[in-house]
């Protein structure tokens, strides 16, 4: 049977650590991580419609994005179609992008959520968002976050989230250097070097039903040294 065309489009928010202490390294090379995370309102949009082509296929307005298996967002719906069983008639991804890459604002992770999220509603597999985030775990550590956003605590490799008082209303700016830097490089030059002072995430969580003042404050104060 023919399926009918479809076409659903999603947002897909950037993210800042307010917070980001790195706790162990697991048996596995994963680090383990304590951070605050909050969503912003700059955002991509991904939209995921029918195509005639098999497979996936990918445009992006940042042509220095990758449009094959090494995106994040052709791995999430890699995965969707394995895991649900669901035949890929072919499907095409249309990502905007305005959050820069490279930045460690979750664009790519935020993507793949997006394209999660988009392809359980065309083809109704029911998935909960629970089910969904256990499912982007799988293409990276930020992913589960992203179908959640607002203000968390993220511990383990950042799939343990814990809800936190909302971030007070503020504006933020942000400064992107023209280089980004592989999360892997950043994890491998932090073990050469070792830890010796540590963020103070308590008194920051603390800070957040004060006012964004004291939350400024709080950005990058140090709590403790490593023992």
């Amino acid at each position: 049977m023919e399926r009918k065309p479809f076409k659903i489009k999603i947002i897909s928010p950037a993210k800042i650590n307010l917070s980001l202490d790195v706790t162990g390294v697991r048996e596995d090379g994963y680090h383990t991580v304590d951070m605050v995370m909050q969503s912003l309102s700059l955002c991509d949009t991904v939209q995921i419609s029918d195509s005639k082509s098999a497979g996936i296929s990918i445009f992006c307005n940042y042509p220095y994005v990758p449009t094959d298996g090494r995106n994040i967002a052709h791995k999430a719906a890699t995965l969707f179609f394995a895991e649900t069983g669901v035949e890929n008639p072919g499907i095409f991804l249309s990502i905007r992008k305005k959050i820069p890459v490279g930045a460690g604002m979750a664009g790519g992770s935020g993507n793949a959520a997006a394209v999660l999220f988009g392809l359980n509603r065309i083809f109704k597999t029911g998935l909960s968002l629970d089910q969904l985030a256990a499912l982007g775990a799988r293409c990276g550590a930020d992913v589960p976050y992203c179908f959640y956003g607002g203000t968390m605590r993220a511990e383990g490799i950042g799939e343990v989230l814990t809800p936190l008082a909302p971030m007070p209303d503020c504006f933020v700016l942000l400064a992107k250097p023209q280089r980004g830097v592989a999360t892997p490089r950043v994890y491998g030059l932090l073990d050469q070097m070792g830890i010796r002072v540590h963020p103070d995430t308590g008194h920051l969580i603390g800070a957040l039903s004060e006012g964004a003042a004291a939350v400024a404050r709080r950005l990058g104060a140090a709590a403790r040294s490593a023992r």
